[in-house]
């Protein structure tokens, strides 16, 4: 019996351009391509968690417009469980502007729309049906203060905490103190410390200063260089797989959902990484967040 993964996050529908390099400031320049897939981190690193065969539960809120409809059509096909998924009745949904350059890498801005209206009472009828050992994921792209309110239910139930810190900011050491398993890229890493660090001996001493304010496992993605671990067992480095990356567009959500599907079958944490690192490099070679997020056949 796998343990549920219950995710709170965001619905944004990513409009994503394709062109051979980013505009500089004030230029404009002619793109390539232009698609609209669903995305936002709750539903990406749900949908990623689904496909795998997890037992997956997402809160969030929607607009009541042709995006919002979109994402309840998408939850019903994924069979994730989406009782706790609200509409809303002023507000259009999120959505997301990706300019992608010819390397795969992307920039990103975001308007949260609907996502907003997610409410602590949302939060607290959620977590009646979250038990002891259940798994609950979430980021920073919602209210800052309903992540704080998020993860201290969390910890009153004994659940397993995956806190991916994105997009990233400092964070209190009340709000670290006691998380299961901290997941920045290096980028936020840096923006949890306030310091730079750019090599593996750096990172290690970043992720260590985490792990000294009471997080268990620090969890740093490295994109195509893979990942690395601290926790009470040491530093570790697992190399990442060699691919040719079209679009990173939610690689770092592959990684999650996939963490935490490996975590829900109560796998080891270094065979779950191992795995979610295969996972996100298979999402790079392909197209949008959620069309290239793969099924366990797949792997």
């Amino acid at each position: 019996m796998y343990r549920k993964i219950y995710v709170i996050g965001t619905f944004i529908m990513d409009l994503v351009v394709k062109s051979d390099r980013m505009p500089n400031k004030g230029e404009t320049i002619v793109g390539i391509d232009y698609n609209v897939y669903p995305g936002g981190k709750g539903i990406n690193q749900a949908v990623a968690a689904a496909r795998l065969g997890g037992d997956v539960s997402i809160l969030g809120k929607v607009g009541n417009d042709e995006y919002g409809k979109a994402f309840l059509k998408l939850l019903k096909e994924e069979n994730i469980d989406h009782k706790h998924v609200y509409t809303s009745e002023k507000l259009r949904n999120g959505i997301g502007f990706i300019s992608v350059d010819s390397k795969g890498d992307n920039r990103i801005v975001i308007v949260l729309g609907a996502n907003k209206e997610i409410t602590k009472e949302n939060v607290e009828y959620y977590f009646k049906d979250i038990k002891k050992g259940d798994i609950v994921m979430t980021q920073l792209e919602i209210d800052f203060e309903l992540v704080e309110f998020i993860i201290e239910k969390a910890k009153s139930k004994e659940a397993i905490i995956i806190l991916n810190p994105a997009p990233g900011r400092k964070l209190k050491d009340s709000i670290l103190n006691g998380i299961d398993y901290l997941t920045p890229n290096e980028v936020e890493l840096n923006m949890l410390i306030d310091k730079t660090h750019n090599s593996i001996d750096d990172i290690e001493i970043g992720a260590k200063e985490l792990y000294s304010k009471g997080v268990k496992n620090v969890i740093v993605t490295l994109g195509e260089n893979g990942a690395c671990i601290y926790n009470g067992k040491g530093f570790k480095h697992f190399s990442g797989n060699i691919v040719k990356a079209i679009d990173t567009t939610g690689a770092g959500d592959a990684f999650n959902g996939s963490l935490a599907y490996m975590l829900s079958k109560e796998k080891d944490v270094f065979e779950s990484i191992q795995f979610a690192n295969k996972v996100a490099s298979i999402v790079v070679t392909k197209n949008g967040a959620i069309p290239s997020m793969p099924k366990i056949t797949e792997l």
